[in-house]
């Protein structure tokens, strides 16, 4: 995102002789709502930043973004939300593992979600995993979220090392 002389203007790759106008509100929202997105995808050389977004073209036809959201997907083009979710995946594609990666579209990031669940066994195995930073109440909705489903559970507190895969 680069600066113009009012808000800012994104370039996307596919569209690179046409950039997008971005007004300085929707720049705030974006950098407040998709701040730890950015963060990794300036981090990680690897990642890819996906962009979906609702535009509208002036009358002088000058296209401007009205809404946008973001997701950070890895080299395979697989969504991930942490550096350790990142970590899970790569394992699991490097062990060749079959699995289907779990997305929270509206669910906020205080709602406990299974990050993966590994299909390539006679039971699938729903794996969570909890960052450091998450709260008791967070963590009391995991254990109940998992007493109530019906699948294997597998847990990574990411306070500590990644425990085994289930083979």
């Amino acid at each position: 995102m680069n600066d113009a002389r009012f808000g800012k203007k994104i370039v996307m790759k596919h569209l690179a002789d046409t950039p997008l106008m971005v007004s300085e509100d929707l720049h705030q929202r974006l950098l407040k709502r998709f701040k730890y997105e950015l963060t990794l995808w300036s981090s990680m050389d690897s990642s890819h930043l996906i962009a979906i977004a609702t535009f509208n073209v002036s009358r002088v036809n000058v296209p401007s973004i009205e809404e946008i959201s973001l997701m950070l997907v890895d080299e395979n083009w697989i969504p991930f939300e942490s550096i350790d979710e990142k970590m899970l995946i790569n394992t699991l594609t490097t062990q060749k593992r079959r699995f289907i990666k779990g997305m929270r579209y509206n669910l906020p990031p205080t709602h406990p979600l299974a990050s993966i669940v590994i299909t390539d066994r006679p039971e699938p195995i729903a794996l969570y995993i909890t960052l450091p930073d998450v709260s008791d109440l967070y963590r009391k909705k995991l254990k109940e979220l998992i007493v109530a489903s019906h699948l294997q559970t597998w847990e990574w507190d990411t306070r500590h090392n990644m425990p085994n895969l289930p083979l």
